[in-house]
């Protein structure tokens, strides 16, 4: 019910309200401003849908795992696993537009785990998960963002699918790498050939293309280098 700070707090205010009430029966001047106030309240509570916050846990509870007894137990007597269902239960009746979760299996059983994923699957809400656990990333994920050096790069598919596609990647670097080398051995080449002779005009063009091919060349070489 923590989840709903403001119809708590709505309805915690009602119920002394509504006391304050039947204790004022002989002073009408205060019993005037807590009725308006009583009024006042019952509006918020109807704006923010009061009434349906016991209707929207009853139907969450089941969903998480939880049986009809547990509503009366402490948080304290459930174990880190079942403690990580009522927390995410909390995010989830707040209706997210974005779900980000930092390492959502660290302390918890393979049997929670493995219900974690079962539950996230079922979910729309977008999620941004941060995680070493690889077979929790191959469950979820449809998308992989690596970020290396201040640049990040989007893969599509699960961890796995990821692993892949970065190999192929690289070596499309690599590739293209040594292709540039070559080329930027024959400009130097010709640079020296053409120097040696009367045409300046051409070496002259000859070196800017060789600046630009060791300009991309570095890039592609701490590419190689990273592999």
């Amino acid at each position: 019910m923590s989840a709903f700070k403001e119809e708590m707090e709505i309805a915690e205010r009602l119920e002394k309200v509504q006391k304050a009430i039947e204790g004022s029966v002989e002073d009408l001047e205060l019993m005037g401003r807590l009725l308006d106030e009583f009024d006042l309240l019952q509006r918020r509570a109807q704006a923010v849908d009061l009434d349906e916050v016991d209707a929207k846990i009853s139907k969450l509870m089941p969903e998480l795992g939880f049986s009809p007894e547990d509503s009366d137990r402490l948080v304290a007597s459930f174990s880190g696993g079942w403690q990580m269902r009522m927390s995410l239960g909390k995010i989830l009746l707040q209706d997210p537009d974005l779900l980000l979760l930092d390492e959502p299996t660290n302390h918890l059983d393979l049997d929670t785990i493995e219900w974690h994923e079962g539950y996230l699957q079922k979910q729309d809400v977008p999620m941004v998960i941060i995680s070493h656990d690889r077979a929790f990333l191959d469950q979820l994920c449809t998308k992989i963002v690596e970020t290396d050096m201040g640049v990040s790069r989007t893969f599509e598919g699960n961890y796995s699918q990821y692993i892949i596609s970065k190999a192929e990647w690289v070596e499309a670097q690599r590739a293209a790498w040594e292709k540039q080398q070559k080329e930027i051995e024959h400009t130097r080449e010709l640079i020296s050939r053409l120097g040696a002779g009367a045409n300046s005009g051409r070496a002259s063009s000859a070196e800017k293309k060789l600046e630009r091919l060791q300009r991309r060349g570095s890039n592609r070489s701490h590419l190689s280098i990273n592999r």
